[in-house]
């Protein structure tokens, strides 16, 4: 069996249209490349009646085509048909999350972390620390927030504020630098100072991505 084309030149005209913002000429041209089984090509028509961009704006048809997408392989589909299902349908929205994680999507494997990590801490802890490693931004928050409580693993405070720092650097949301504030305060000059050393290193590997 061949695989799936991961890119066609429909599917490159139509991603062009869209930074264009020529949302008109992007649908069919992403239509063209998902009847080509561009698996991609279904997430982004559905972000395209997610966002109402050259069609009307329908989250019922947006998660159609995510659903498509998910189904063809796309982790961004699986991860956004995940988000879609989420309340109504918690098992389904899982087991997308899974599959996209599985194919190391970071917002998948951070969203996926959220919902097992009191059944399953030792498995969120892991999938916090491959995102964030990834330089995903709440993934490196949350990886922080695991080690400083020792959520599925041993208590590491250093580490933790160190991430936390880190995803601080990278975000720059309040929220992250207000984590950091209220961990540093519970802790010695010493290992604040050593959490921050190991921050600027942590920042400046995922700052580029």
């Amino acid at each position: 069996m061949s695989a799936l084309p991961t890119s066609a030149p429909s599917f490159e005209l139509g991603m062009a249209a869209v930074r264009e913002r020529r949302y008109g000429a992007a649908f069919p041209a992403l239509e063209t490349a998902a009847e080509e089984g561009v698996a991609e090509a279904y997430f982004e028509l559905g972000m395209l009646y997610a966002f109402g961009r050259g069609v009307p704006a329908s989250n019922d048809h947006a998660a159609a085509f995510f659903s498509r997408g998910a189904e063809a392989g796309s982790p961004n589909a699986q991860y956004a048909y995940a988000v879609a299902l989420f309340p109504h349908d918690r098992i389904n929205a899982e087991k997308w999350l899974l599959r996209a994680s599985e194919a190391n999507h970071p917002p998948a494997m951070t969203r996926l972390a959220d919902l097992i990590r009191d059944r399953d801490p030792a498995t969120a802890r892991a999938l916090l620390a491959r995102a964030a490693q990834a330089g995903h931004a709440e993934a490196m928050r949350g990886f922080g927030h695991a080690l400083a409580t020792g959520l599925g693993g041993p208590l590491d405070p250093i580490e933790g504020l160190a991430w936390l720092y880190a995803s601080a650097c990278v975000e720059g949301r309040p929220h992250a630098t207000r984590d950091a504030l209220t961990l540093a305060r519970v802790m010695r000059a010493d290992a604040i100072e050593a959490a921050q050393r190991r921050g600027r290193v942590l920042a400046k590997q995922h700052r580029k991505r």
